[in-house]
């Protein structure tokens, strides 16, 4: 891709960090006196483009996407978000693609999924193609999981509500013994009376 970059003193600055190498490629490009300058950007998933006058510090990040700083700061821990680009002060500063990412992750975590699936999730993402088949496959691996879940829950909502009723027998009893507290097998069969 080629940026055509044209200002009077703006500063801009491009990074980009590779989620396979680790590799932090960091290049500032200062523009004065109406030069103009063409700098070639390859497409590249998690590199970003900020401007000087777009550069957002991670607390004002946080507040946008409703995430904590320590929130943040994990999920570039944990390679879903590009190392930012830093001041010369050492503060991270984070572009509109970063707050659009943290939204997606939030998002996607919101159904379920997890931190490595989220990361396969924003590979997808940041391809050319948005390939939507692949995206389609892990929505429905996802869903069976939960119905997984949910069958497993209802299971254990019947196993409660047989010991709830156990206990309830129990207590009319004058000398009750708790079935629950008692051996495994006395309270089953207590359970199944």
């Amino acid at each position: 891709m080629l940026a055509d970059v044209e200002g009077n003193s703006a500063t801009q600055m491009w990074w980009c960090k590779n989620h396979i190498g680790g590799a932090l490629a960091l290049m500032s490009v200062a523009i004065g006196g109406g030069k103009r300058k063409v700098l070639t950007l390859d497409y590249t998933p998690g590199c970003s483009f900020t401007t000087g006058a777009n550069a957002m510090q991670i607390g004002i990040v946080a507040r946008k996407v409703g995430l904590s700083v320590d929130a943040i700061r994990f999920y570039e821990r944990n390679a879903l978000l590009p190392g930012p680009g830093r001041t010369e002060g050492g503060f991270r500063q984070y572009g509109e693609r970063d707050v659009e990412t943290l939204a997606f992750i939030r998002r996607v975590q919101g159904l379920g999924f997890k931190l490595s699936e989220i990361r396969g999730l924003l590979s997808l993402r940041g391809s050319r193609m948005q390939p939507c088949a692949p995206v389609r496959r892990r929505l429905q691996t996802k869903l069976a999981d939960v119905r997984q879940k949910l069958e497993n829950l209802q299971k254990l909502e019947r196993e409660l509500q047989l010991a709830l009723r156990s206990c309830d027998k129990e207590l009319r009893k004058q000398d009750a013994h708790c079935p629950i507290l008692q051996d495994g097998d006395a309270g089953k069969k207590e359970g199944r009376r």
